[in-house]
Order: C-alpha cells, then sequence, then structure tokens
C-alpha cells in the first residue's frame, strides 16, 4: 500500500436513526497526527462547525488496541501513536436536509463530504479510497468519483471534497451532450412526464452553456436533485452539483422553470467558480474562512445567466425574461440597503452576513447574486455597444476560460476587467468600479435604453413599512423597513392588532391599503411585552421600475426589433 493511502469505509445500519457510521485509516510515520473536520464547504461561505455531528469517537492501532488522543481545538484531534496507522472510527448524524450537510433517513441518504470525512492538514495530496456497506437499505450509490462497485477513488483531499454522494433505491437516468455523459438522480415525488420533460430540457441548457464555453471539461457529470417540501438552494461541484426544490407545484410552468433556472445556475459554475475561479477561493483552507471581494464574479454572473439561458432557449417570453430582471432590479430599488453596502462588500462579508441573515439584514444588506445579476446584465449590454454587437459577456467568460481556469491561475477584478477590455478594446473599469466599490446604485434606465427600453420608477402602490408572520393566530412584526416606517414606533416582535380599528389580517390589511389614499393616517392598535398602545402611521408609496410604453406596445416591439443591439441581445436559439 501506498503509505500515503487513506481508506473510508461507510456504513449505513439503521438509517431511520440518521447516522452515517465510519471508519479511516490514515497511514502515519509520525507519533502525533492531527486529523480535522472541515469547518466549511466550499460555496456555501459561512462556517458551519461540522463537528458538531461528529459522536462515538475511538481511535485504535493496527492491533486493534486503543489509542490515546484529545482535541486540540474544536475541529481538530491530536493523536498520539507509535503506530504505523490509526484507525478512527466515528459516526456522523445526518439529519440536515439541504445541499451542504449530511441526510440520512430511510428513503435516501446525502453526503456532502467536507461534512463527513476527516482529514490530516499536512496529506491533504493523498490518495483515498471509500467503501460504502449498505447493507440492504439501499442499491445504488451515485457520484462523480471513479468507481469499482462500492470502492470510489479520490486523487486527493480536494477532490473528495468536490464530490458528493447520492444513497438511492431509485434508478437514475442519463443523457449525453457534446461527448459528456449526463446523470441525473432525483429523490421525491416528481411524475414521468416532468421527469421525461426535464432530461429533454436540461440537454437543451447543457448544450447552450457548453456553447457558450466552447467545450465542456468533463466527459461525465452528474446532477442530484432532492425535491422536498419548503426546500429550495443549489451547490456547485467540479463534476456535480447538488439541488434542492419544493415539487409541490412543479406542474406549474413558472415553478418548473424556476427548477431549470437553479439547474442552469448551478451547472453553469461548472466553469464560472469552479474553474474560472477569484484568487483567494484555492486552494482551499477547509479550516477557516477564505475571504474575497470577487464573488459578484462567481454568483453575480451565474445569476445572470440562469435566466438568460432560459430565455436564450425559449423558455422564457421576452416580456417575461424582462420581468425576471425587474424583480432583481426592484429588490434593489425596494431598500435601503444598496445604499448601505457596496457589491465588494457584500462579497467579503458573507461569511457573517449574507448566510447569518437576521430580521434586519434586509436594512443593511445586499446580495451579491441579486445585484451581482444587475451588474452583470448591464455590463453585457455595455459590451454590445461598445463593439457594435460584435462581442458579449460570452467572449469574455470564453476569454477568462482559456486563459486563465485552463492553466489554473485565479483572477481579480483587474484581471476581469484586462479581459474585458483585450475583448471590447475599452476599458470599461472606471466605469463599472464605482458600483463595485462604491455605496451606489446603478442607474439602470441608462443601461436599458441601450436595447430601446424606456425605463420609469413609478409609485403604484401603497405599501406596509412592516411584514407580518401568523403565530398562534396573531399577526407578529417579523421585519421592518426603514426606509417606510420614519418615526412610528412600531418593531419587530410587535403583534399588530387592528388598524383603524379592523381586526389585523394579510386579508384586512391589503383591503384597507386598497381603500385609503396617500397621507391618509392610520391608527395601528399594538401588543408589547403585554402592554397595549396606539400609534400612528402615514401610508407611504412603493416605488417600483416599470417599462414605460410611451406607443403601443407593438409600436414599441417594432421599435425593439430595428435596435441592432437589442436584436443581438434577444434572439434565441430555437422556437
Amino acid at each position: 500500500m501506498n503509505t500515503n493511502h487513506i481508506e473510508f469505509e461507510v456504513t449505513i445500519q439503521n438509517p431511520h436513526l440518521h447516522y452515517f457510521h465510519v471508519k479511516a485509516i490514515f497511514p502515519t510515520d509520525k507519533k502525533k497526527i492531527k486529523l480535522s473536520l472541515p469547518a466549511w464547504s466550499p460555496g456555501s461561505y459561512m462556517i458551519r462547525d461540522y463537528i458538531t455531528h461528529l459522536h462515538d469517537l475511538r481511535v485504535k492501532d493496527e492491533n486493534g488496541l486503543d489509542i490515546k488522543f484529545e482535541f486540540s481545538d474544536l475541529e481538530t484531534i491530536k493523536i498520539h501513536s507509535n503506530s504505523k496507522k490509526v484507525i478512527v472510527y466515528y459516526t456522523i448524524y445526518s439529519f440536515e436536509s439541504t445541499v451542504r450537510n449530511n441526510y440520512l433517513d430511510s428513503s435516501y441518504g446525502f453526503i456532502q463530504p467536507t461534512a463527513l470525512f476527516l482529514f490530516n492538514k499536512k496529506n491533504l495530496d493523498s490518495k483515498i479510497k471509500i467503501k460504502f456497506i449498505l447493507n440492504g437499505y439501499f442499491q445504488h450509490v451515485y457520484s462523480s468519483l471513479n468507481r469499482s462497485g462500492l470502492e470510489f477513488f479520490a486523487e486527493d483531499f480536494d477532490e473528495l471534497y468536490d464530490s458528493p454522494f447520492q444513497i438511492s433505491n431509485n434508478q437514475s437516468k442519463s443523457f449525453e451532450t457534446s461527448s459528456t455523459k449526463h446523470e441525473v438522480i432525483v429523490e421525491g415525488k416528481i411524475t414521468d412526464e416532468i421527469y421525461n420533460d426535464l432530461l429533454r430540457d436540461l440537454k437543451i441548457i447543457t448544450e447552450y452553456e457548453t456553447q457558450i464555453f466552447q467545450g465542456n471539461p468533463n466527459k461525465y457529470y452528474l446532477f442530484i436533485i432532492n425535491l422536498t417540501e419548503d426546500n429550495y438552494g443549489g451547490l456547485e461541484h467540479r463534476a456535480s452539483s447538488v439541488n434542492a426544490f419544493d415539487p409541490s407545484n412543479l406542474a406549474e410552468n413558472h415553478e418548473y422553470n424556476r427548477l431549470l433556472a437553479l439547474l442552469a445556475h448551478e451547472y453553469f459554475h461548472l466553469w464560472n467558480v469552479k474553474r474560472i475561479r477569484p484568487n483567494e477561493l484555492g486552494p482551499f483552507d477547509y479550516l477557516k474562512p477564505n475571504l474575497t471581494k470577487e464573488l459578484w464574479i462567481a454568483e453575480g454572473i451565474t445569476s445572470f445567466y440562469d435566466n438568460y439561458v432560459l430565455y436564450k432557449n425559449s423558455f422564457y417570453y421576452r416580456s417575461e425574461y424582462i420581468d425576471e430582471v425587474l424583480k432583481d432590479i426592484n429588490t434593489l430599488t425596494e431598500s435601503i440597503a444598496d445604499e448601505r453596502m457596496s457589491l465588494e462588500e457584500s462579497s467579503f462579508s458573507t461569511w457573517v452576513k449574507f448566510y447569518k441573515k437576521n430580521n434586519n439584514s434586509h436594512n443593511n444588506g445586499i446580495s451579491y447574486y441579486v445585484k451581482g445579476a444587475v451588474f452583470s446584465f448591464c455590463l453585457n449590454l455595455r459590451i454590445l455597444q461598445v463593439t457594435e454587437s460584435q462581442r458579449s459577456l460570452d467572449d469574455v467568460m470564453r476569454y477568462l476560460n482559456e486563459e486563465f481556469a485552463k492553466k489554473d491561475i485565479g483572477i481579480t477584478k483587474y484581471d476581469f476587467f484586462d479581459s474585458v477590455e483585450k475583448i471590447t478594446g475599452i476599458d470599461l473599469l472606471p466605469e463599472f468600479d464605482e458600483y463595485l466599490s462604491q455605496k451606489k446604485r446603478i442607474p439602470i434606465e441608462k443601461y436599458f435604453s441601450i436595447i430601446g427600453y424606456v425605463l420609469e420608477k413609478k409609485s403604484k402602490q401603497l405599501s406596509l413599512p412592516f411584514e407580518m408572520k401568523t403565530s398562534s393566530g396573531n399577526e407578529i412584526v417579523s421585519k421592518i423597513f426603514e426606509g417606510l416606517i420614519q418615526n412610528t414606533d412600531i418593531q419587530i416582535g410587535d403583534e399588530i392588532i387592528a388598524v383603524n380599528n379592523q381586526r389585523a389580517s394579510k386579508q384586512n390589511l391589503e383591503k384597507i391599503l386598497a381603500e385609503i389614499s396617500l397621507n391618509h393616517d392610520l391608527a395601528i392598535i399594538i401588543s408589547r411585552k403585554a402592554i397595549i398602545k396606539t400609534v400612528h402611521w402615514t401610508p407611504k408609496v412603493a416605488s417600483k421600475y416599470f417599462i414605460s410604453y410611451p406607443i403601443s406596445i407593438a409600436e414599441f416591439e417594432d421599435v425593439v426589433n430595428k435596435n441592432l443591439i437589442a436584436k443581438k441581445f434577444f434572439e434565441v436559439e430555437k422556437g
């Protein structure tokens, strides 16, 4: 055996108890060896403290004798031994149905490797074998790793930690795109018709994204799709993605397209972030935050492409696509946070802010997904404009893939805009840097005008300065919107009893708002810490962006169709 070869054995016993039983064999020629469990997962930028779920730790030598160990910090076990190898036994409690943690019950199992497999920091380049013992509970284990039966092989820990496992009794389905085999494993309730539609549409999406980059880095790719109630999210990997989605309304076109957009997003990461990566995101330190200001590249650009890819392949009508863009724009418009946090700060602070949201986060923090997508939309239009529709953001991404990703070189903001300049011949950094580094709103009207759209910010509806959630039949304030509430004494946790002498409920409040006019005083009865009081608030108007039609919609469409930049931007592949 190679002295650096590490072995794991994962056993399933009584899956309804939600434990993975792990045996790990670490060769060593040292008297001390330190083993750690990662604190986070690449792509999900928050310290997760996976060690929380590790239990029943035992360490033995090659003769089966107990070895002394101790925790040197919260993630690290220090083992004292003269043995040539140490054998570690432990269990991992696994009952969080997300894309970033482990899950096991009698229906299926999922392993996020960073949350399960211990590593030795000095031997991250060790070859690894993982063997599964299923004990008849499940038939299949799916992973992008090389395999022989139920044994899987990783070249090093970076590859292992980037290769999740799905343990299932379901049979996968597959399709090919440009010589890449795509395997799809779905858990949860889905009709044969929707499943077949999904395979057909994933083939379209993967073909289109592969065309953008003029080639696929993989011969194999695995889609893991876990359909569970009240769940949404995705996590990208170098040869796979994990996707969670609520299947309740999949028969509805809008919900089905939301799932497609999620899958298109994670697949685009196959290039953007897994290959084209911010300089700080590789090699990884698995025990502490890996800070970068460039998640607007990794996630923002990817968030622009997910819906754009769907539009370009006729899953959206033009108006539907523009509505999706306006949703992101209005998310920024309706909050004062866009004037309190820059896009780069949003990226850098994500470890302690974006992924640790509280009931006031919307007033102080923006999403690099949302603003990054809007930023990318505007940048793409500007590139089209300055090159007279000869170049687009597609060309920039291809250049980054060729000149940086394929050479395993990380990028900075300056590398990105140097690449834009090489593609366009124009330095666009001075124009766009202020939207990255400063707490400044993007003048989106300016960029929409490039494709012939007139965008207006209109006050079209009254809006309450708070959101409520129903708890035990009571309406409790769950969010405050600072831009609307001003000096009215309402705070999170207050119970809204009545408004203008009408009992508070979501339906009643919508009716009240529909019947009153601007500057009409509202008397709001609240209960705070068992004290009843009345406060007064004057309704404000929610300002949102809308497409303005100074001429008829038919005439407007004709104007847009004659705009060469719009024609290039909106041209579709098929349909």
